[in-house]
């Protein structure tokens, strides 16, 4: 009996591995599917890292809050600070000026970053991280 050449080809190659069906079909995407792969990607792995800077910096602030006056001035001076951003934000929108509107929109989110840690810092020292 003869094989025919369709059941040849469907038994894999000795030399080939199941990585190849996954690179063939990776690049069987178009740009935008791989680009979309990688935002996804990426911006997981960005939030995680945040994600653990922000616990990180909440515990520092829990072990390191010996003076409460300090951290209670940050607390006074980071939502004020994120309501000025915020109107800057809103005001070189309406100006049209991208430069600082960016700029404006990095400098409200870091203060909000650090203003969410040091709450959580003070969490963590009501509840006794020591």
């Amino acid at each position: 009996m003869e094989e025919t050449g369709a059941a040849s080809e469907e038994e894999p190659s000795p030399k080939s591995s199941p990585w190849d069906s996954l690179i063939d079909e990776l690049r069987s995407w178009t740009s935008a599917d791989r680009r979309l792969l990688l935002i996804t990607v990426a911006g997981g792995l960005a939030v995680n890292v945040l994600t653990i800077l922000i616990i990180a910096m909440a515990v520092a602030v829990a072990r390191a809050e010996h003076s409460h006056s300090f951290t209670m001035a940050l607390e006074i001076v980071y939502p004020i600070m994120i309501g000025g951003f915020l109107v800057a934000v809103f005001a070189s929108k309406r100006r049209r000026n991208k430069s600082r509107h960016l700029i404006f929109v990095a400098l409200t989110a870091v203060a909000f970053l650090i203003d969410i840690a040091l709450i959580l810092g003070w969490v963590g020292s009501a509840a006794g991280i020591k």
